[in-house]
């Protein structure tokens, strides 16, 4: 209820009478007419009384038509000294006292300042020139840039500055010539590049995120995009936290990279025999899957074990089921979202799950294969590729807004195929989701 009383208290004059706005403003534009008339023989009160207005609206017509002199002053963005001059001899024949002058200059400068920030700031870009405008107004109210946007426009400032940042990087790019306009026009508005850094803090961690997405994408990191993620990590003020957890992605994957590169890591193997020269490069326990296709209908058999790749053969060995494959008879490897498929010419075809070490296993299976063959292993059978055009990954990430489709996590996401390549899902951005780890590995590769 007080709230209520407070707020009709603040309107009941425009709610009683909608034109008194419009009248006063009339009447100080007649009032001022009046004065430059009269010059140094005009009488204030002689003059307000030739109105037909209440003395409570006095103040207000005197306040106005000083407001109007100081508008024409402003047209040009600047108040010469002789118009300083003019300014001062009309508050002098308005009975405007020192406070009171300086306070409507504070008001209407502000004003100004304000249409002159929303109309630089309209296109998202800050030119040198509006930046030198909006300095000079600062400079002519006897403050400066960085006083104004804190005193009044801090939140429009650093709106602006988020809506920069996030139309720089729409395009998934970022470079050094887009940073140094932003911190130029951070400069501009009063700000500093630390509290750039602070305001900006949400969106740069996006779409550092959106950069890591990209390069997970193909589970290979070029040289581009480990220079991109090193000048984000070094240029932007991230959490501690999501620095961290980038760095341990990208260092995850540059480790894939160099195994994709032939540079396989090599490993001590334990209970298993190994022949003559034979080099091992993973060793680690998972599960087999062998699908079998019986005239009762299809059944899995599941095996648990030790898995062993070298550089000739992979070897699982288990209490239900053991064998080896020679690199020579794989015919197809897929990976798949939580497993790693694998096809031969004979035994041991099927899903090979290893939780975490998926990637890892995939990639140095894929290697060690492709280096025995002495070739790129080739696709069999027509799958479509799983390589996602950046293009698309661009407006999937647009489309789900950086965030996870099922959880809304903005954290370790990835671009997932709604219908898996391995059931004959394209590479097209009617097929593609982002989905954040969990959710990939709870979703799997079902539909």
């Amino acid at each position: 209820m007080a709230k209520l009383i407070d707020w009709i208290r603040r309107n009941s004059t425009h709610l009683l009478d909608p034109d008194r706005d419009v009248r006063l403003s009339q009447v100080a534009r007649q009032l001022e007419k009046t004065m430059v008339e009269k010059r140094d023989s005009f009488d204030l009160q002689e003059s307000l009384s030739s109105f037909d207005i209440p003395p409570r609206d006095h103040p207000l017509i005197i306040e106005r038509v000083y407001e109007l002199a100081l508008r024409r002053a402003w047209r040009d963005q600047k108040i010469t000294d002789k118009e300083r001059a003019a300014l001062q001899w009309i508050a002098r024949r308005l009975n405007l006292g020192p406070d009171r002058t300086a306070q409507i200059e504070r008001t209407t400068g502000a004003a100004i300042f304000e249409a002159h920030l929303a109309k630089a700031t309209s296109d998202g870009i800050l030119t040198p020139k509006e930046i030198a405008t909006l300095q000079r107004i600062a400079t002519d109210m006897g403050t400066t840039t960085r006083e104004l946007v804190a005193t009044y426009f801090s939140n429009e400032g650093e709106a602006f500055l988020r809506g920069m940042f996030a139309a720089m990087t729409e395009t998934g790019t970022l470079n050094d010539r887009q940073w140094n306009s932003l911190v130029s026009a951070t400069a501009g508005l009063g700000f500093t590049e630390a509290e750039l850094h602070k305001t900006i803090v949400t969106q740069a961690e996006r779409f550092t995120e959106h950069v890591l997405a990209d390069a997970k994408s193909d589970e290979y990191l070029s040289e581009s995009e480990r220079a991109t993620l090193n000048w984000l990590l070094d240029k932007l003020s991230l959490s501690p936290q999501f620095r961290n957890y980038v760095k341990e992605e990208v260092h995850q994957l540059q480790r894939l990279t160099k195994i994709k590169d032939g540079h396989l890591p090599t490993v001590r193997a334990t209970r298993v025999a190994l022949r003559a020269g034979e080099i091992v490069h993973f060793q680690g326990y998972g599960r087999y899957e062998q699908v079998r296709h019986l005239k009762s209908g299809v059944r899995v058999d599941a095996h648990e074990g030790q898995l062993t790749i070298t550089d000739s053969r992979l070897v699982f060995s288990g209490e239900t089921k053991s064998f080896d494959i020679t690199h020579r008879r794989a015919l197809d490897i897929l990976s798949l979202t939580d497993a790693v498929q694998i096809r031969t010419s004979g035994k041991g075809t099927g899903n090979y799950y290893f939780g975490r070490n998926k990637q890892l296993v995939h990639a140095i299976y894929q290697a060690a294969v492709s280096k025995a063959n002495q070739t790129l292993l080739q696709k069999k059978g027509g799958l479509p590729s799983r390589h996602i055009k950046r293009e698309v990954r661009q407006r999937v990430w647009q489309k789900y807004g950086g965030a996870c489709a099922e959880c809304g996590a903005t954290q370790y996401l990835e671009f997932d195929h709604i219908i898996p390549v391995a059931k004959g899902g394209a590479s097209t951005e009617s097929n593609v989701q982002m989905l954040c780890r969990g959710c990939n590995l709870k979703k799997s590769d079902r539909i």
